[in-house]
């Protein structure tokens, strides 16, 4: 399992979908268990999509 630092590190690779499989399963398994993540995921994935919109104006 990971800790919420490295999945703070790892959050834009994961997104991308371009992390290894291995560790998108720990990922997974992480965000099954923490809401503090799982909240941050969404935030930072939120910020891309309206950072995608921006750039392609």
């Amino acid at each position: 399992m990971i800790r919420c630092r490295e999945l703070v590190e790892l959050v834009t690779v994961y997104l991308d979908g371009v992390l290894p499989a291995h560790e998108r399963e720990h990922v997974d398994a992480h965000l099954k268990q923490c809401e503090g993540c799982t909240a941050y995921l969404a935030q930072v994935d939120a910020t891309l999509v309206v950072l995608r919109r921006v750039a392609e104006r």
